[in-house]
């Protein structure tokens, strides 16, 4: 890969800071992250003394985050918030799509998450289970959480019974999660895939019935294909995974080890014979003890094939919108057939997207710049994709909304392995220079002004090699603080209430060849990028050098007469590829320091892969 870095010799950079051309309000959604219900939380729960353990929450308290996703992305799919309230010992466990659809406990549920998101003062965006979930289901959520306990409303009554009298006041939903987002990968359209693919956007957005032919039973909180085979006990019940079920649309079939057995209305009556029972709304299979009704013999395989019709976003968005008119509820199939069925008759909020790094190239530990800078150059193409999707939402909606971004990272890394470097590879996910791709992302999404920009995730088990894990904030265990933790602290507590205007002049460049369509492409990036804010007397500039070897030194023009001392927070290390263990933390980590500001003119040079803030205090 080539690779050039073009400096101005002759003029020097120049960053000035303009607090008298305010641009826009700076959203507190734009400084959080996605958090997940599952393993108490990822480990900040503590199930036996109820409640977050407290090293965790001294940790937690030094970012200063303002807006947090519950109960998660993919997992969310498929949580049931009626299972997820009330006293512990009696909940229903949710079926886990990261435990291979099996169970999983709620101890961290909705009232704990909210009051933990309360005591932090932290916004709450909910993700809606569109994989198992209705319209009327997620109405009774909005009242749970905003209604007022008036004695009008029995979701609230139900809220204030589990403790918690006051409305949560939750403004935003997603309903699903990443449906159709790599459905050769990830199966997380559910009951859409009855239908063929051609079909998915209409179902989503306006509902619809489809078909399952001899799909695995499971248990009611068990999905996987074990569950579908029979334990040998009387009495047992399966259950079907996507109701209702529509008799009236096909005659539901269940056959046990490839046999059908037959419907009937009551085990009471029957006699030894393959018989079951079944509850259309609930989906429950329930089969006779041996004297009334057949037990299905031990290890059997028991299937169904049936007929399903749920809802589709636009009754979610009736539904919910009925009982709190104030909330934002967005869809979460980002393609562009979804926008077309929604057309300019729905009253969405906007659209999810989560642009994750993914871009051409192998990863190699013996040339990371290469990395580095295609990871930059895809920062910068994924941003593109966001302004692109802001564009379709306005021309099809015929409304100002917005992109909303639930997750972003640098999730690339684990496809990206030379022969055996697969560890590598997916550890890079949790470097400075990682860290660094997010910090580009994030400025550019204040600039866009949107209303969300929540990083992927709070918390994690970050030395397991499993997807993902490394860009969390903390680590499971020790609550190790990470490269994105940093990065995150530094935004949270350096950015202003209200963006101004900062201008770059005579930015060095860079120019780097990389793959795109398997073809060779040149592309050039600035190498330092920023933002500015104000909030009160404080002026806040963030400054991203992204060059991956070289310091690059600017004139800063700042809003201070006279001789004035500017803080700096800097977040770099010795090498791009540098992430903090459990046996060296430090190894990225912000350093704070002062500088002189003289007569509104500050002379510095930015190290080489590094985030600067600056602050200082403005003259009266």
């Amino acid at each position: 890969m080539k690779i050039e870095e073009k400096y101005i010799k002759e003029t020097p950079t120049i960053i000035t800071v303009n607090i008298n051309h305010p641009l826009h309000a700076i959203n507190p959604g734009l400084l959080g992250v996605n958090h997940r219900y599952f393993l108490n939380g990822v480990g900040m729960w503590d199930p036996e003394l109820r409640r977050v353990k407290p090293e965790f929450q001294e940790k937690f308290d030094t970012i200063g985050l303002t807006t947090i996703r519950y109960p998660g992305g993919t997992t969310a799919n498929l949580f049931q918030w009626k299972r997820a309230i009330g006293a512990y010992n009696t909940r229903i466990p949710q079926v886990d799509p990261y435990l291979d659809m099996g169970p999983d406990d709620c101890s961290f549920g909705l009232d704990e998450a909210l009051r933990f998101a309360e005591s932090n003062h932290m916004e709450t965006l909910y993700v809606y289970n569109f994989g198992n979930g209705n319209a009327q289901d997620a109405a009774e959520l909005v009242e749970y959480l905003n209604a007022p306990n008036d004695g009008k409303h029995p979701m609230a009554a139900l809220r204030a019974a589990n403790g918690h009298p006051e409305p949560y006041n939750i403004r935003s939903f997603e309903i699903g999660n990443e449906i159709a987002f790599i459905p050769q990968l990830v199966d997380q359209e559910y009951w859409l895939r009855g239908a063929p693919e051609s079909q998915w956007a209409e179902l989503y957005v306006h509902g619809g019935t489809v078909n399952f032919t001899d799909q695995n039973t499971g248990l009611e909180s068990d999905w996987r294909d074990s569950a579908a085979k029979s334990d040998g006990s009387s009495l047992q019940v399966k259950y079907i995974k996507y109701a209702p079920v529509n008799a009236a649309v096909m005659n539901p079939q269940i056959k046990v080890a490839g046999q059908s057995w037959n419907r009937i209305e009551s085990l009471i009556y029957a006699g030894k014979e393959d018989v079951y029972v079944l509850d259309e709304q609930t989906g429950a299979i329930y089969f006779g003890d041996g004297t009334h009704g057949n037990i299905p013999p031990l290890d059997s395989i028991i299937t169904a094939s049936y007929s399903t019709t749920h809802d589709g976003f636009k009754d979610y968005v009736k539904s919910m919108k009925a009982v709190d008119p104030t909330i934002n509820v967005y869809m979460a199939m980002n393609i562009v057939d979804v926008l077309v069925q929604a057309g300019k008759d729905i009253d969405y909020d906007g659209m999810v997207i989560h642009p994750y790094g993914s871009f051409e190239g192998p990863f190699d530990p013996d040339n990371i710049p290469q990395y580095y800078y295609s990871a930059m150059v895809d920062a910068e193409r994924k941003v593109q994709v966001v302004k692109n999707l802001q564009i379709s939402l306005q021309n099809y909606s015929g409304r100002d909304i917005k992109p909303v971004i639930t997750e972003y990272a640098l999730h690339d890394s684990e496809f990206k392995k030379i022969g055996t470097t697969n560890e590598t590879a997916l550890y890079y996910e949790g470097t400075l220079g990682a860290a660094l791709y997010s910090a580009y992302q994030l400025i550019q999404f204040i600039k866009m002004d949107l209303d969300y920009a929540l990083r992927h995730s709070l918390i994690d088990r970050m030395f397991e090699k499993l997807s993902a894990t490394p860009m969390a904030f903390f680590d499971t265990y020790t609550f190790l603080k990470s490269a994105h933790a940093w990065m995150m602290e530094m935004f949270c507590q350096r950015t202003g209430e209200m963006e101004v205007q900062s201008y770059f002049e005579n930015v060095p460049e860079l120019t780097v060849t990389v793959s795109e369509n398997g073809q060779p492409v040149q592309r050039t990036i600035p190498l330092l990028s920023g933002m500015a804010s104000v909030e009160g007397n404080e002026c806040y500039l963030m400054v991203l050098n992204s060059s991956a070897d070289n310091p690059i030194s600017a004139s800063i023009n700042l809003p201070v007469n006279g001789v004035v001392d500017a803080e700096v927070w800097s977040l770099t290390a010795e090498n791009i590829d540098d992430y903090n263990t459990d046996e060296q933390p430090d190894k990225v980590i912000k350093q704070v320091s002062a500088v002189s500001v003289f007569d509104g003119v500050l002379n510095y040079s930015f190290p080489a892969h590094s985030l600067t803030a600056f602050k200082v205090i403005m003259n009266a």
